[in-house]
Protein backbone atom coordinates (compact mmCIF):
# COMPACT_ATOMS: atom_id res chain seq x y z
CA UNK A 1 0.00 0.00 0.00
CA UNK A 2 1.27 3.56 -0.96
CA UNK A 3 0.32 6.89 0.46
CA UNK A 4 0.31 9.42 -2.18
CA UNK A 5 -0.82 12.64 -3.91
CA UNK A 6 -2.52 12.18 -6.94
CA UNK A 7 -2.25 10.02 -10.08
CA UNK A 8 -1.93 11.68 -13.17
CA UNK A 9 -2.12 10.02 -16.55
CA UNK A 10 -0.69 11.20 -20.26
CA UNK A 11 2.57 12.27 -18.55
CA UNK A 12 5.18 13.01 -20.95
CA UNK A 13 7.93 14.28 -19.52
CA UNK A 14 8.64 11.87 -16.64
CA UNK A 15 10.49 9.59 -18.97
CA UNK A 16 10.03 8.20 -22.50
CA UNK A 17 6.74 7.99 -24.23
CA UNK A 18 3.14 8.64 -22.41
CA UNK A 19 3.23 7.71 -19.54
CA UNK A 20 1.26 7.16 -16.21
CA UNK A 21 3.13 8.80 -13.04
CA UNK A 22 2.46 8.53 -9.59
CA UNK A 23 3.15 10.91 -6.96
CA UNK A 24 4.27 9.47 -3.71
CA UNK A 25 3.66 11.27 0.31
CA UNK A 26 6.67 12.63 1.51
CA UNK A 27 10.28 13.78 0.75
CA UNK A 28 13.70 13.76 2.51
CA UNK A 29 14.50 17.22 0.77
CA UNK A 30 13.12 20.28 1.46
CA UNK A 31 13.40 22.38 -1.77
CA UNK A 32 13.04 26.04 -1.34
CA UNK A 33 11.82 26.13 -5.25
CA UNK A 34 9.67 22.80 -4.58
CA UNK A 35 6.45 22.41 -7.35
CA UNK A 36 4.94 19.25 -5.16
CA UNK A 37 4.35 21.42 -1.64
CA UNK A 38 1.83 19.13 -0.81
CA UNK A 39 4.05 16.04 -1.22
CA UNK A 40 6.72 17.27 1.10
CA UNK A 41 5.24 15.99 4.16
CA UNK A 42 4.40 12.36 5.29
CA UNK A 43 1.14 13.59 6.90
CA UNK A 44 -2.11 14.14 5.03
CA UNK A 45 -4.13 17.57 5.74
CA UNK A 46 -6.21 19.47 4.07
CA UNK A 47 -5.73 22.21 2.14
CA UNK A 48 -8.33 24.41 0.15
CA UNK A 49 -9.01 25.95 -2.96
CA UNK A 50 -10.56 29.62 -2.39
CA UNK A 51 -11.22 29.80 -6.27
CA UNK A 52 -13.47 27.29 -5.74
CA UNK A 53 -15.27 28.20 -2.27
CA UNK A 54 -18.58 29.47 -2.99
CA UNK A 55 -19.33 29.57 1.28
CA UNK A 56 -21.72 27.02 1.38
CA UNK A 57 -20.90 26.61 4.99
CA UNK A 58 -21.09 22.51 4.51
CA UNK A 59 -17.51 22.63 5.97
CA UNK A 60 -18.67 24.28 9.37
CA UNK A 61 -21.62 21.76 9.63
CA UNK A 62 -19.71 18.70 9.14
CA UNK A 63 -16.46 20.04 11.55
CA UNK A 64 -16.08 18.05 14.48
CA UNK A 65 -15.16 21.43 16.18
CA UNK A 66 -18.16 23.07 14.70
CA UNK A 67 -15.66 26.00 13.50
CA UNK A 68 -16.90 28.87 11.55
CA UNK A 69 -14.04 30.63 9.64
CA UNK A 70 -15.69 33.80 9.96
CA UNK A 71 -16.14 34.03 13.50
CA UNK A 72 -17.79 37.52 14.05
CA UNK A 73 -20.21 36.35 12.10
CA UNK A 74 -21.16 33.13 13.09
CA UNK A 75 -22.64 32.16 9.83
CA UNK A 76 -20.98 30.28 6.65
CA UNK A 77 -17.03 30.51 5.02
CA UNK A 78 -16.87 34.14 2.98
CA UNK A 79 -16.63 33.31 -1.01
CA UNK A 80 -12.53 32.20 -0.95
CA UNK A 81 -11.32 32.61 2.22
CA UNK A 82 -8.75 30.42 3.78
CA UNK A 83 -10.04 28.48 6.49
CA UNK A 84 -7.70 28.94 9.80
CA UNK A 85 -8.12 25.66 11.05
CA UNK A 86 -6.05 24.69 8.06
CA UNK A 87 -3.07 27.39 8.27
CA UNK A 88 -1.75 25.03 11.22
CA UNK A 89 -0.88 21.19 11.27
CA UNK A 90 -2.32 20.94 15.15
CA UNK A 91 -5.20 22.47 14.51
CA UNK A 92 -7.93 19.92 13.03
CA UNK A 93 -9.20 17.20 14.82
CA UNK A 94 -10.12 15.02 11.86
CA UNK A 95 -7.64 12.05 10.85
CA UNK A 96 -6.86 10.17 8.19
CA UNK A 97 -8.14 7.33 9.62
CA UNK A 98 -11.40 8.89 10.70
CA UNK A 99 -11.74 10.48 7.34
CA UNK A 100 -12.09 14.48 6.27
CA UNK A 101 -16.09 15.09 6.85
CA UNK A 102 -15.59 18.61 5.72
CA UNK A 103 -13.94 17.81 2.70
CA UNK A 104 -16.66 14.86 2.29
CA UNK A 105 -19.28 17.73 2.81
CA UNK A 106 -17.70 20.43 0.68
CA UNK A 107 -19.98 20.77 -2.14
CA UNK A 108 -17.89 22.73 -4.59
CA UNK A 109 -14.48 20.81 -4.31
CA UNK A 110 -12.82 23.68 -2.68
CA UNK A 111 -12.13 21.24 0.68
CA UNK A 112 -9.71 18.05 0.02
CA UNK A 113 -7.15 15.79 1.61
CA UNK A 114 -3.51 16.46 0.23
CA UNK A 115 -3.00 12.46 -0.06
CA UNK A 116 -4.54 9.15 0.30
CA UNK A 117 -3.55 5.75 0.92
CA UNK A 118 -3.60 3.16 -2.20
CA UNK A 119 -3.95 -0.87 -2.23
CA UNK A 120 -1.73 -2.50 -4.41
CA UNK A 121 -4.38 -4.09 -6.21
CA UNK A 122 -6.12 -1.14 -6.61
CA UNK A 123 -3.43 0.82 -8.12
CA UNK A 124 -2.17 -1.69 -10.77
CA UNK A 125 -5.68 -1.51 -11.97
CA UNK A 126 -5.45 2.30 -12.07
CA UNK A 127 -2.14 1.72 -14.11
CA UNK A 128 -3.15 -1.08 -16.24
CA UNK A 129 -6.27 1.27 -17.43
CA UNK A 130 -3.46 3.25 -19.79
CA UNK A 131 -1.61 -0.03 -21.50
CA UNK A 132 -2.63 0.74 -24.91
CA UNK A 133 -1.07 3.72 -24.59
CA UNK A 134 2.21 2.82 -23.26
CA UNK A 135 2.63 -0.47 -26.12
CA UNK A 136 1.75 2.40 -28.67
CA UNK A 137 4.25 4.75 -27.79
CA UNK A 138 6.68 3.04 -25.73
CA UNK A 139 5.65 4.48 -22.21
CA UNK A 140 5.07 2.89 -18.87
CA UNK A 141 4.79 4.12 -15.68
CA UNK A 142 6.76 6.36 -13.39
CA UNK A 143 6.99 6.85 -9.38
CA UNK A 144 7.80 10.06 -8.31
CA UNK A 145 7.16 12.45 -5.05
CA UNK A 146 7.78 13.81 -3.17
CA UNK A 147 10.33 10.76 -2.71
CA UNK A 148 9.23 7.32 -3.80
CA UNK A 149 11.81 5.48 -1.90
CA UNK A 150 10.99 6.57 1.09
CA UNK A 151 8.13 3.57 0.86
CA UNK A 152 10.40 1.32 -0.96
CA UNK A 153 9.40 -1.83 0.24
CA UNK A 154 5.71 -1.01 -0.97
CA UNK A 155 6.65 0.35 -3.82
CA UNK A 156 9.07 -2.68 -5.04
CA UNK A 157 6.08 -4.68 -4.31
CA UNK A 158 3.92 -2.87 -6.89
CA UNK A 159 6.77 -2.39 -9.55
CA UNK A 160 7.28 -6.35 -9.28
CA UNK A 161 3.89 -7.55 -9.78
CA UNK A 162 3.14 -9.30 -12.97
CA UNK A 163 0.92 -7.51 -14.61
CA UNK A 164 3.31 -4.84 -14.95
CA UNK A 165 6.08 -7.28 -16.18
CA UNK A 166 7.31 -6.06 -19.88
CA UNK A 167 5.80 -2.53 -19.36
CA UNK A 168 8.53 0.87 -18.84
CA UNK A 169 8.67 1.17 -14.95
CA UNK A 170 10.75 4.26 -13.80
CA UNK A 171 11.44 6.02 -10.74
CA UNK A 172 11.79 9.85 -10.24
CA UNK A 173 14.51 10.32 -7.26
CA UNK A 174 16.47 13.16 -5.76
CA UNK A 175 18.72 10.16 -4.35
CA UNK A 176 18.74 11.64 -0.80
CA UNK A 177 17.69 7.74 1.08
CA UNK A 178 19.67 4.93 2.55
CA UNK A 179 21.13 2.38 -0.69
CA UNK A 180 19.22 -0.30 1.01
CA UNK A 181 15.68 1.79 -0.49
CA UNK A 182 17.67 1.30 -3.94
CA UNK A 183 18.28 -1.93 -4.10
CA UNK A 184 14.42 -2.60 -3.32
CA UNK A 185 13.19 -1.49 -6.72
CA UNK A 186 16.20 -1.97 -8.67
CA UNK A 187 15.87 -5.31 -10.12
CA UNK A 188 11.69 -4.00 -11.21
CA UNK A 189 12.91 -0.89 -12.60
CA UNK A 190 14.01 0.20 -16.53
CA UNK A 191 14.59 3.96 -16.00
CA UNK A 192 15.81 6.36 -12.96
CA UNK A 193 15.14 9.66 -13.10
CA UNK A 194 18.08 11.59 -11.09
CA UNK A 195 17.81 14.86 -9.97
CA UNK A 196 21.21 16.30 -9.32
CA UNK A 197 20.82 20.13 -8.16
CA UNK A 198 24.73 20.92 -7.26
CA UNK A 199 28.23 19.78 -6.39
CA UNK A 200 28.71 22.35 -3.94
CA UNK A 201 27.48 20.43 -0.73
CA UNK A 202 27.35 23.69 1.32
CA UNK A 203 24.66 25.40 -1.29
CA UNK A 204 22.75 22.24 -1.80
CA UNK A 205 22.15 22.01 2.28
CA UNK A 206 21.20 25.75 2.21
CA UNK A 207 18.44 25.60 -0.66
CA UNK A 208 17.38 21.84 -0.02
CA UNK A 209 18.24 21.55 3.53
CA UNK A 210 20.32 18.78 3.15
CA UNK A 211 23.95 18.03 2.16
CA UNK A 212 24.71 16.17 -1.14
CA UNK A 213 26.69 13.40 0.26
CA UNK A 214 24.85 10.36 0.04
CA UNK A 215 22.95 11.52 -3.07
CA UNK A 216 26.42 11.75 -5.08
CA UNK A 217 27.43 8.68 -3.59
CA UNK A 218 24.05 6.30 -4.87
CA UNK A 219 24.30 8.20 -8.58
CA UNK A 220 27.93 6.88 -8.00
CA UNK A 221 26.57 3.04 -6.92
CA UNK A 222 23.32 3.37 -9.29
CA UNK A 223 26.13 4.08 -12.60
CA UNK A 224 27.64 1.02 -11.55
CA UNK A 225 24.62 -1.31 -12.01
CA UNK A 226 24.09 -0.42 -15.70
CA UNK A 227 20.62 0.47 -14.79
CA UNK A 228 19.57 3.28 -18.06
CA UNK A 229 19.61 6.87 -15.55
CA UNK A 230 18.16 10.19 -17.05
CA UNK A 231 19.85 12.66 -15.02
CA UNK A 232 17.40 16.02 -13.94
CA UNK A 233 18.81 19.50 -13.44
CA UNK A 234 17.15 22.16 -11.85
CA UNK A 235 18.30 25.67 -12.79
CA UNK A 236 17.27 27.84 -9.89
CA UNK A 237 18.44 31.55 -10.63
CA UNK A 238 20.81 33.28 -7.95
CA UNK A 239 21.16 29.27 -6.91
CA UNK A 240 22.90 27.06 -8.77
CA UNK A 241 22.70 28.89 -12.38
CA UNK A 242 26.41 30.00 -11.88
CA UNK A 243 28.60 29.14 -14.46
CA UNK A 244 31.17 27.45 -11.94
CA UNK A 245 28.43 25.43 -10.31
CA UNK A 246 27.17 24.47 -14.25
CA UNK A 247 30.55 23.87 -15.18
CA UNK A 248 31.10 21.51 -11.44
CA UNK A 249 27.76 19.37 -12.22
CA UNK A 250 29.18 18.81 -15.88
CA UNK A 251 32.51 17.61 -15.17
CA UNK A 252 31.13 14.76 -12.53
CA UNK A 253 29.04 14.04 -14.72
CA UNK A 254 31.56 13.36 -17.21
CA UNK A 255 33.66 11.52 -14.89
CA UNK A 256 30.39 8.60 -14.11
CA UNK A 257 29.70 8.61 -17.65
CA UNK A 258 32.39 6.97 -18.50
CA UNK A 259 32.67 4.40 -15.78
CA UNK A 260 32.49 0.65 -17.46
CA UNK A 261 28.86 0.38 -17.12
CA UNK A 262 27.23 3.60 -16.68
CA UNK A 263 23.67 4.08 -18.33
CA UNK A 264 23.46 7.78 -18.17
CA UNK A 265 21.29 8.11 -21.52
CA UNK A 266 20.32 11.61 -21.06
CA UNK A 267 20.55 14.47 -19.27
CA UNK A 268 17.92 17.31 -18.95
CA UNK A 269 18.63 21.06 -18.02
CA UNK A 270 15.74 21.89 -16.56
CA UNK A 271 14.43 25.74 -16.35
CA UNK A 272 12.98 26.77 -13.45
CA UNK A 273 9.57 27.64 -13.03
CA UNK A 274 6.67 28.80 -10.43
CA UNK A 275 3.60 26.80 -11.76
CA UNK A 276 3.31 25.25 -8.12
CA UNK A 277 2.92 28.70 -6.51
CA UNK A 278 -1.01 28.23 -6.55
CA UNK A 279 -0.62 24.98 -4.60
CA UNK A 280 1.59 27.56 -1.40
CA UNK A 281 -1.46 29.35 -1.04
CA UNK A 282 -3.99 26.31 -0.74
CA UNK A 283 -1.79 25.33 1.72
CA UNK A 284 -1.56 28.39 3.70
CA UNK A 285 2.53 28.75 2.90
CA UNK A 286 4.35 31.25 1.85
CA UNK A 287 5.82 30.53 -1.38
CA UNK A 288 9.85 31.03 -1.11
CA UNK A 289 10.67 31.00 -4.78
CA UNK A 290 8.60 33.83 -5.53
CA UNK A 291 10.92 37.01 -6.16
CA UNK A 292 12.00 34.21 -8.65
CA UNK A 293 12.05 34.90 -12.45
CA UNK A 294 12.41 31.80 -14.92
CA UNK A 295 16.01 32.05 -16.65
CA UNK A 296 16.29 33.04 -20.36
CA UNK A 297 16.44 30.27 -23.20
CA UNK A 298 20.03 32.33 -23.63
CA UNK A 299 21.53 31.88 -20.33
CA UNK A 300 19.41 27.72 -20.74
CA UNK A 301 21.34 27.28 -24.46
CA UNK A 302 25.11 28.79 -22.79
CA UNK A 303 24.44 25.97 -20.28
CA UNK A 304 23.66 23.14 -23.12
CA UNK A 305 26.79 24.40 -24.88
CA UNK A 306 29.11 24.16 -22.01
CA UNK A 307 28.05 21.02 -21.22
CA UNK A 308 27.82 19.21 -24.76
CA UNK A 309 31.89 21.11 -24.93
CA UNK A 310 32.80 18.55 -22.21
CA UNK A 311 31.73 16.04 -24.40
CA UNK A 312 28.04 15.48 -22.98
CA UNK A 313 26.17 15.14 -26.33
CA UNK A 314 23.04 13.31 -24.52
CA UNK A 315 22.48 16.60 -22.68
CA UNK A 316 19.35 18.26 -23.56
CA UNK A 317 17.11 21.38 -22.33
CA UNK A 318 13.56 20.46 -21.16
CA UNK A 319 10.09 22.39 -19.93
CA UNK A 320 10.92 25.30 -22.85
CA UNK A 321 7.85 26.65 -22.08
CA UNK A 322 8.95 28.38 -19.08
CA UNK A 323 11.60 30.62 -20.50
CA UNK A 324 11.04 34.19 -18.59
CA UNK A 325 11.26 35.43 -22.52
CA UNK A 326 8.28 33.74 -23.00
CA UNK A 327 4.76 33.69 -21.01
CA UNK A 328 4.47 32.21 -17.82
CA UNK A 329 1.22 30.67 -16.67
CA UNK A 330 -0.25 31.81 -13.76
CA UNK A 331 -0.89 28.05 -12.28
CA UNK A 332 0.34 24.31 -13.92
CA UNK A 333 0.58 20.90 -12.60
CA UNK A 334 3.19 18.62 -12.23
Amino acid sequence: MLKITHIQRFSIHDGPGIRTTVFGKGCSLRCFWCHNPEAIEPGIRLWQDKKQCIGCGNCKRNCPKGFSPVRRSGGACEPGQLCPLLLREDSCDCTTEGGFPCADACSSGALSPTGFWMERDAMVGELMRDVSHYRRTGGGVTFSGGEPLLQAQALGEIMSCRELAGISRAVDTAGNVPWKNFSEVIPCTDLFLYDVKCMDAALHQEGTGADNGLIQENLERLCHTGKSVWIRIPVIPGWNDSGREMEAIAHRLRQLSDLPKSGIERIQLLPFHRFGREKYLRLGWEYPAGGLTPPSGEKMKEFLSLFQEMGLMVAEIGNQMVFSDEKEEEEGIS
